[in-house]
């Protein structure tokens, strides 16, 4: 059975006020009573029966006794419920008178608990409760709530269908829980911890402001130190994780480190996800990377001598050209007219039409020059 039906928001507020007496040690004392309240700003899910509405299942196991008897906690917490609708300001008591139930032994878990949920089977829910609540503010009924009646509270929230992996409200982050057993279980550890603890469950809350899709970007990629920066926008500001194959399978940061022979021609598909929001995009990286240089090859330069680039150089009948770096690391093309080692001192060429002879000479201003 569903906790309670889509489209309903539940936020029920417990307020752990403990009354312990009697005894030294943890299974000697009487059950801890505590108070809790379900606060709504929408109808109640019940299960109708002629003329009667009763609360569901799950409502029951919720407000049924908690028994604890592990070592370190080896006691019974009774809640004593009530609901409240916060937009119409009604309150409804489900609280179980258990030292008048007719039992003489109201330490024994198992009594407290048939007492309880006999009361619980038998309540009729006011009709009222039922209704659909024609306040269009929800949100911010609940953001209100929690800042002004809840600011200190340990709070919980549970997802009916799953759909949230955490919550936002009032820029915090929450865990979604998805079974009443794992809230009976948190309660239970909380109240352990600190029996005057104070509790509120918020089940299927509506969003405290409109969330905007998640959307992913490149920032931009340094070639030198081959770091390659994501972000997004939107999303509802919990946790991100970020992967891209070759690279992470899930990290938080949104800066990647590249190998030194990804960083030109290889594309890569970046993927943010935040709870079940998932958004991707593709990359292809563009960096120029200079091949190896020719060691011992060198040419002149106005920044030192120049490093030729291997397989860059070629002739333009007599003028060599090649792509070669300087000291200072920049890859520079360069051109040298009437070169000897494309036209040889004395070879002759065809250029429009006419022959020409290169001639050389000692200070090294060769030329060209028509032949006779």
């Amino acid at each position: 059975m569903r906790f309670f039906n889509l489209g309903y928001l539940l936020i029920i507020y417990i307020t752990l006020t403990a009354s312990m007496c009697g005894g030294s040690e943890d299974s000697d004392k009487a059950p801890t009573r505590s108070s809790l309240k379900i606060a709504l700003v929408d109808s109640l899910s019940v299960d109708d029966e002629d003329d009667e509405r009763h609360l569901t299942e799950d409502m029951r196991t919720l407000c049924d006794v908690i028994v604890s008897d592990s070592k370190d906690c080896n006691r019974t917490f009774i809640l004593d419920p009530t609901i409240t609708r916060l937009d119409l300001e009604k309150d409804l008591s489900l609280k179980t008178t258990i030292e008048k139930g007719g039992s003489k032994d109201v330490s024994n878990p198992k009594v407290i608990g048939r007492l309880i949920k006999k009361n619980l089977e038998e309540l009729n829910v006011p009709k009222e409760f039922t209704k659909a609540s024609t306040n269009r503010n929800a949100a911010q009924i609940l953001v209100n709530f929690i800042t002004t009646k809840a600011s200190k509270d340990s709070i919980l929230v549970f997802s009916v269908d799953g759909s949230l992996d955490t919550y936002l409200l009032n820029d915090k982050t929450y865990k979604v829980f998805t079974s009443i057993d794992d809230i009976r279980s948190k309660i239970q550890s909380t109240l352990c911890q600190n029996p005057k603890s104070s509790i509120t469950l918020l089940i299927n809350p509506p969003s405290s402001a409109p969330r905007s899709p998640l959307i992913l970007n490149v920032s931009g990629l340094d070639c030198k130190t081959r770091k390659l920066s994501i972000r997004t926008l939107g999303g509802d500001g919990s946790p991100i994780s970020y992967s891209a194959k070759g690279l992470s399978e899930g990290q938080s940061s949104s800066e990647f480190t590249l190998s030194a022979n990804q960083l030109s021609g290889t594309q890569f598909t970046f993927v943010a996800k935040q709870g079940s929001s998932i958004s991707t995009v593709k990359y292809t990286t563009i960096c120029s990377i200079a091949p190896p240089p020719v060691k011992g090859r060198k040419g002149p330069s106005d920044n030192g001598d120049l490093t030729i680039v291997k397989g860059s150089e070629g002739c333009d009948i007599c003028t060599r050209y090649y792509s070669a770096t300087d000291n200072l690391g920049r890859v520079r093309q360069v051109t040298q007219r009437n070169s000897t080692e494309c036209c040889p001192c004395g070879k002759t060429i065809e250029m429009r039409g006419r022959t020409y002879r290169m001639e050389c000479n000692e200070g090294g201003r060769n030329r060209l020059v028509i032949a006779e």
